[in-house]
């Protein structure tokens, strides 16, 4: 285990905090794998108006050429006014490739910028205009849109605020997080989605539709994996942080009612010695024999005391006041023993979910095999009814 693993075990309580609110399937690992509960807090931004704009999406199924053509005019003209912030990650390439042709812009690609660098790099060269009063175009991968600080002058402002083109559909999150680079804090801010999918037939919304279903659905298998291989780890170590929990507990039970019996032991004493004393004042005066050894001095559980036998009879009262000191003890020992008794029952049903637990998770397992298997003979018997149909013969070593 890596040393800052082991730094947080020795913490009691930990808090995790995330910028970006989580989905709900990543909610629900939280919660079915940790037992923990997401807290959300109000967003700066909801507690401000909201200037940003955005504007119509627009889809292109032709060439390459055509669809980069489209993005460099549009910028051309968006230059004269503001800034150009281009988001793309599949596309990334030919835009680059196509905007290094001219020379009017001011163009920087952030493909080799990384981290903080990005900000150092465009400090002084992002808000300024070139010698043909335009402003720059700046391209950046998706990690860099998401993270990038772009602040604006005031005179940018004016014009609009921050254009941004996304030029790649990309998840819902990851599409929010970029809008954010424009109109932060209420400033103004434009963007709009420019997307080439060669031949499609759908509208600009199906299509971005679309693409985020399946990334949410890819995104929903990796969390499903995650949160079997995390039940899979987490639960044997609950387990045990279980066990040693009862063992603990029944330790300290044991200590409490080992402290409850000297403080029991210790009063008995007491009582012993005001009843023998009561007996000795209410016995009836007879002659005094002196005994033929030294007093006996005798100590209980940290409790010494002294019983001097002045005469050899006993009275009915010394008798009843042992027997009732007797009978006292007798019942507090009875107590200890119903309370041990209780805790190893205690012990023994914790012992017994625990192994219930145990068999629930290697049944998941079992079924989660059961089912992949299915799917590859289903997947291979649709394969070679295929082949056959086109007079092919079929290996079955891939199974």
């Amino acid at each position: 285990m890596p040393d800052w693993i082991k730094f947080f075990k020795i913490c009691s309580q930990l808090i995790g905090l995330s910028v970006s609110a989580l989905s709900q399937k990543e909610e629900t690992c939280l919660q079915i794998t940790f037992k923990q509960k997401e807290i959300k807090f109000p967003l700066l931004s909801m507690l401000k108006s909201d200037r940003k704009s955005q504007l119509q999406k627009l889809l292109y199924n032709g060439s390459q050429q055509e669809y980069c053509k489209s993005i460099y005019e549009l910028c051309m003209k968006q230059t004269l006014s503001t800034p150009v912030i281009i988001v793309s990650s599949g596309t990334y390439s030919i835009i680059e490739q196509y905007f290094k042709k001219f020379n009017e812009l001011q163009f920087y690609s952030m493909k080799g910028v990384k981290g903080s660098k990005v900000d150092a790099y465009l400090e002084g060269k992002f808000k300024i205009q070139n010698s043909n009063k335009r402003y720059s175009v700046l391209l950046l991968t998706e990690i860099q849109g998401r993270g990038t600080d772009l602040p604006a002058t005031k005179e940018i402002e004016d014009n609009g605020g921050l254009y941004l083109i996304i030029s790649d559909v990309f998840s819902k999150r990851q599409t929010e997080q970029i809008i954010g680079r424009v109109g932060r804090l209420e400033n103004k801010g434009q963007y709009r989605h420019m997307i080439l999918i060669s031949g499609s037939q759908d509208t600009v919304e199906q299509a971005i539709q679309f693409r985020q279903d399946f990334l949410e659905n890819e995104s929903h298998i990796k969390f499903s994996k995650l949160q079997t291989i995390l039940s899979q780890q987490y639960e044997p170590i609950k387990q045990k942080e279980n066990e040693i929990s009862a063992v603990t507990t029944s330790m300290n039970e044991n200590q409490n009612l080992d402290q409850e019996e000297r403080e029991i032991s210790a009063f008995e004493d007491i009582e012993i010695v005001e009843s023998y004393n009561q007996a000795q004042q209410n016995k009836i005066t007879s002659p005094i024999t002196q005994s033929h050894g030294q007093n006996d001095l005798k100590q209980k559980k940290g409790v010494e005391y002294v019983l001097q036998i002045e005469n050899n009879q006993s009275t009915d009262a010394d008798v009843g006041c042992l027997k009732q000191v007797a009978e006292q003890k007798k019942q507090a020992q009875s107590k200890k023993v119903q309370k041990r008794e209780n805790i190893m029952e205690i012990d023994q049903q914790a012992k017994t979910q625990s192994s219930i637990s145990s068999n629930l998770n290697q049944k998941r397992v079992q079924k989660s095999i059961m089912k992949s298997n299915e799917k590859k003979i289903k997947t291979l018997k649709q394969t070679q009814s295929h082949k056959e149909a086109q007079g092919g013969e079929v290996s079955c070593t891939g199974l």
